[in-house]
């Protein structure tokens, strides 16, 4: 065999298998990073969602409160 032909037969296919062995990986790594953002993202969305309604619910009891003693107070009542 001559060497050239070593070279088309042998070099050249596992050159492509490597290049797209390499191309997979790197998409591959794309995917996982894009993934783990994509879950950072949702943790801290949900994480907001709760203490937004945390604070909602501790607004609106404050809130009801002041009225309460709104509704009570005679001199309130009056003005």
């Amino acid at each position: 065999m001559r060497p050239n032909r070593v070279r088309r037969v042998v070099l050249v296919p596992l050159s492509l298998a490597l290049i797209a062995l390499l191309g997979a990986s790197v998409f591959g790594m794309y995917w996982l990073q894009a993934r783990q953002a994509d879950e950072q993202v949702r943790a801290h969305v949900d994480s907001i969602d709760l203490a937004l309604k945390n604070q909602l619910a501790e607004e609106a009891a404050r809130l009801d409160g002041l009225i309460y003693f709104l509704k009570i107070d005679e001199d309130l009542k009056r003005a």
